[in-house]
């Protein structure tokens, strides 16, 4: 079997504070939730690792 990460919908407008949608909420979301900072320490590990990673942006 063979491991890969997929990074669901990590783009500015989503988490970034300046985001289009930053004011409805999901930047403070992202925050209280640590979403960056997890992300970043699972993004370090699976390179680390020679995993793939595979960035996703579901638009809708």
């Amino acid at each position: 079997m063979t491991a890969a990460l997929l990074f669901l919908d990590f783009i500015n407008n989503l988490v970034h504070p300046d985001g289009s949608v930053a004011g409805n909420g999901f930047y403070r979301e992202a925050e209280r939730r640590g979403v960056l900072t997890n992300a970043t320490r699972v993004l370090a590990h699976t390179r680390s690792r020679q995993m793939p990673v595979f960035p996703v942006v579901f638009g809708f």
